[in-house]
């Protein structure tokens, strides 16, 4: 008997091809229009080219030519900060996170880290929740970090000795 499979996203039954190349300033309008659709406090264009022009290591995940997800972040000795992450809200829930952030992880231990930190918003339990599956503990708090109008603290984490 053949099973029948309903629900609006079916992209976890297929197997998918995906790709990591790094990100240019010509791919900023995808990243944005991704960017503005899941992020309660998104960055702006602003802030992804002031990133680039930063020397920031920016990374895209690539399907169908197409970006599904990205992450920018940067190493400084052993250290390395991650400063955004985002997967397209379709591709959520099926390892493209995963994928993303081990390659980076991977990238900043050949680099010589010990230690990746990040901030993610205290109401974005899925984030956290990911973070966590990964190893990433909670440290600390930044108070008022995100919003300039509605403030909302930032859970920080870190993943060491990897």
């Amino acid at each position: 008997m053949q099973r029948k499979c309903y629900g609006k996203n079916l992209n976890r039954f297929i197997k998918m091809e995906v790709n990591i190349s790094g990100i240019s300033f010509n791919d900023i309008d995808q990243i944005l229009a991704i960017e503005n659709k899941i992020n309660k406090f998104p960055w702006s264009r602003a802030n992804f080219l002031s990133s680039l022009n930063a020397g920031h290591k920016a990374l895209a995940l690539i399907f169908n030519d197409s970006i599904i997800g990205y992450t920018f972040f940067y190493i400084v000795d052993t250290d390395a900060h991650l400063l955004n992450i985002s997967i397209k809200r379709s591709f959520q829930k099926q390892g493209m996170g995963k994928k993303l952030l081990t390659h980076v992880i991977g990238y900043a231990k050949l680099s010589g880290a010990t230690m990746m930190f990040l901030e993610v918003a205290v109401s974005n339990l899925n984030a956290i929740a990911f973070y966590e599956k990964l190893g990433f503990i909670g440290d600390s708090y930044r108070y008022n970090y995100y919003g300039t109008k509605d403030k909302e603290d930032a859970l920080l984490m870190s993943l060491r000795g990897f």
